[in-house]
Order: C-alpha cells, then structure tokens, then sequence
C-alpha cells in the first residue's frame, strides 16, 4: 500500500482523514438512487476499516475506563487490578497494532506502542528477579 500524498486537502500521513471511505460501507449505484430504492435496502460490504473502527475503537473507550478504574485498587495493592492493568494494555496493543496496519494509520501506532510500553512497565516486576537478582542472593 503506497503511503498518501501529504499535500491533500483533506490531511496527510499523520492525520489520516484521507483514509476513511465511508462510500465503502455501502455500495449504491446512481441507477438505485434513480429508481427510488433507499439506501437502507442495499446490501453492505464491509472493509478492514470497518472492522478495525469498530472493535478497536470501543475497545480503546472500555480500556480507558477500565484503568482508571484500576488506579485507587492499584494503590490498595489488589491484585485483581495489577491483572486487569496487564490484559487491557495487551489488548489495547493488540488493537492499536492492528489498527496500524490495515488503516496505515500513525495514530494507531502511537497508541499500539503506548499500550505496549505500559505492559512491560507492569510486567518489569515479575521477571526482575530473573534479570537483576537482589545483593543479598548475590552474595549467599
């Protein structure tokens, strides 16, 4: 896929309104319109960017929802929090990443490598005995 004009009037690489075909969702040719069908009964063909819009997007909302959520138990020490932190910043990556690569988006990148970030933050903790043990196992 060739990356977009960054001259369009419409936006560039980096704000990506050039890539979201609305027009793609459905199908409806000038000889429908002209015999009076409404659009409602056509049938819809989906893209990648239907799907990717759809699942990431809410999954990004509830994601951000849910760590908030997690932030006063986090502070507690629960460990139902810590667990919940690791699965939403996974999937989040997971959708960001996916959304980079069939929209071609950079927006989606930045959050894929956000959410990733904040994964292996909470997960510095469990394998740091394995990688810098502690002086005093060191020194028995």
């Amino acid at each position: 896929m060739n990356p977009p004009n960054p001259l369009t009037p419409l936006g560039n690489f980096f704000t990506n309104l050039d890539h979201y075909e609305a027009l793609k969702l459905t199908k409806i040719s000038q000889a429908q319109i002209n015999a009076g069908e409404l659009v409602t009964n056509a049938v819809p063909v989906y893209d990648p960017n239907t799907l990717v819009l759809l699942l990431g997007g809410y999954l990004n909302y509830a994601a951000s929802y849910l760590i908030v959520l997690a932030v006063p138990f986090l502070w507690l020490r629960k460990p139902f929090a810590y667990y919940m932190v690791v699965s939403v910043s996974l999937a989040t990556a997971i959708a960001g990443f996916n959304g980079y690569f069939v929209r071609n988006s950079f927006e989606w990148g930045v959050g894929g490598m956000m959410s990733l970030a904040l994964l292996v933050m909470f997960l510095v903790p469990v394998f740091r005995k394995q990688f810098f043990p502690l002086e005093e196992e060191t020194k028995a």
